[in-house]
């Protein structure tokens, strides 16, 4: 009788569990799914506006130009030669700066677009290590420990940079909007940061520490 009873109430609860873990799953690609499209919407926020003041820059460069010849036109014909090289010299420069400008803006895009994927990359694998019960960091243990969790005025983070460099650290919402950015000075070894979380209203957040090299990220509470 017993085992008829229990029988059913393990199915259920088996069945909670696992049904659980799928929502939990879901939840951690949905960061995901945010994080990068947010991203993505980014770089094309970031393309459109490289492209679009490249045309504005080329106008300008085609306008002077034209004035350019126009006031060459109204020299003797000694000096029109030399007006008119020195005007196709001013419009090639204006050109070149133009593209290095818009090649600069493409490349530093695309560098931040890599860096918000690599973070939520990251964002990805924190959810579904705590999912798993993992100690919530990246695999290279940059982040020793996180305390307290739950927080509410401030939080300490322990952790063991390999070298000397400057460290940014990031508050994120689960979405992967970013919430908080601060740059410490850090030597090599283990050390700690104390971060003000005053600002920050209650919720679950990701807090990630890069050296723009390696990111380690983890997740926590707000109370």
């Amino acid at each position: 009788m017993k085992n008829k009873i229990i029988l059913p109430i393990l199915l259920c609860a088996s069945l909670f569990m696992a049904t659980t873990r799928t929502w939990a799953q879901s939840e951690c690609t949905d960061a995901w799914q945010a994080a990068l499209s947010q991203a993505t919407q980014h770089w094309q926020n970031a393309k459109a506006a490289a492209i679009n003041q490249f045309m504005s820059d080329t106008a300008s460069a085609q306008a002077s130009r034209i004035a350019c010849a126009n006031a060459c036109g109204n020299m003797g014909d000694s000096m029109f030669f030399d007006c008119a090289t020195a005007c196709d010299s001013i419009f090639t420069d204006a050109m070149d700066t133009a593209r290095n400008n818009i090649h600069n803006a493409l490349d530093q895009a695309m560098a931040t677009f890599h860096n918000s994927v690599d973070s939520a990359r990251a964002i990805l694998e924190a959810c579904l290590d705590t999912l798993n019960g993992n100690k919530q960091s990246s695999a290279d243990g940059f982040i020793e420990t996180l305390f307290p969790n739950p927080a509410h005025d401030v939080i300490t983070v322990n952790f063991a940079p390999t070298g000397i460099n400057i460290l940014r650290l990031n508050i994120m919402d689960l979405s992967g909007r970013n919430i908080l950015t601060q740059n410490y000075n850090i030597f090599d070894g283990s050390q700690s940061l104390i971060v003000d979380l005053k600002a920050i209203p209650a919720g679950n957040y990701y807090l990630q520490i890069t050296d723009g090299i390696t990111i380690s990220t983890t997740k926590f509470v707000v109370d």
